[in-house]
């Protein structure tokens, strides 16, 4: 499911006046190219507002829709003793995934609820806008800060002096070159075992407050 918001100074379009909805086609994307086949179909006996059909070259796959009735982390343990006892299936197969379908679960299986829950008590809106990338503040880290850490990870030295130069950074000495690199190590680092106020702290200049990385990231 998607939604498109305007920028600017509204963020989201809100009601649609009846005149304007009017003369409004909306347009269903049935096209799949994301899941295995059985996914598919075990979301198409789920949903009855549209019906999906793959779209490339969509694996077959195998998939079980479990409903534990429970909250939390009980109904994903009902749910995980199903899978495990009942049909046999590996959980830690590199092939095996758990797709949810409410934004609260995926966030607490991702270690973001407490995120979520924050985002969602400004509003409907600001939570989209957490989810959607859009929010200032997360659409720093996935256009700028992720995009760097995972050049530099992949040892891609030509983007990562790329996305230097497209944020404003001039490496013109050595001594430049080796605040970038060592900041550029650990930022990785805490992007995958530092918490997110130890990743902040590192990207934080304390004479300006403001959220940059020790080597003046813009």
């Amino acid at each position: 499911m998607q939604n498109i918001y305007h920028g600017g100074e509204h963020p989201g379009v809100g009601e649609i006046p009846a005149a304007l909805a009017a003369q409004l086609r909306p347009i269903q994307k049935a096209e799949n190219r994301r899941c295995s086949e059985a996914v598919i179909r075990v979301l198409n006996r789920i949903r009855t507002d549209i019906e999906q059909f793959p779209a490339a070259n969509n694996a077959p796959g195998t998939a079980v829709y479990v409903h534990p009735g429970r909250d939390g982390d009980a109904g994903l343990a009902v749910a995980h003793a199903f899978v495990d006892e009942k049909l046999g299936w590996s959980r830690k197969a590199p092939v095996c995934r758990e797709l949810f379908l409410t934004h609260r679960l995926i966030a607490a299986k991702a270690g973001y609820g407490d995120l979520l829950a924050l985002y969602a008590e400004r509003g409907s809106f600001a939570r989209d806008r957490l989810m959607d990338g859009e929010d200032e503040s997360i659409a720093y880290f996935l256009k700028r800060v992720e995009p760097l850490a995972a050049a530099w990870a992949d040892g891609d030295h030509g983007r990562t002096l790329s996305l230097l130069r497209t944020n404003g950074h001039k490496l013109s000495s050595n001594a430049d070159k080796r605040t970038a690199r060592q900041a550029l190590d650990e930022l990785v680092h805490l992007g995958g075992e530092g918490s997110i106020g130890e990743l902040t702290g590192h990207m934080e200049l304390p004479e300006t407050g403001r959220c940059r990385t020790r080597f003046q990231a813009r």
